[in-house]
């Protein structure tokens, strides 16, 4: 991962509407990273699981889905 080349200037040019759903319990990515990641992405929306790990859909599939249909209900803003 350290050796991997720098996506920053490609986050900050997404232009499509953008879900990062984390746990707050992720030991692998952490959270204040996913917060990061969330930043840089225009109008990206953070949706963060309590208690849950890096595998938010196997440790929290009700909460996953709900997190993506709360996100996908939001009005649609085109750039």
């Amino acid at each position: 991962m350290q050796r991997r080349r720098d996506q920053q200037s490609t986050l900050r040019r997404i232009t499509q509407p953008t879900l990062v759903l984390a746990g707050e319990e992720d030991q692998i990515v952490p959270l204040k990273r996913q917060e990061f990641l969330a930043e840089l992405i225009p109008y990206a929306k953070l949706g963060v699981l309590n208690g849950v790990g890096h595998s938010v859909m196997l440790e929290d599939p009700e909460g996953t889905t709900e997190a993506i249909y709360t996100w996908m209900r939001q009005p649609l803003v085109l750039r």
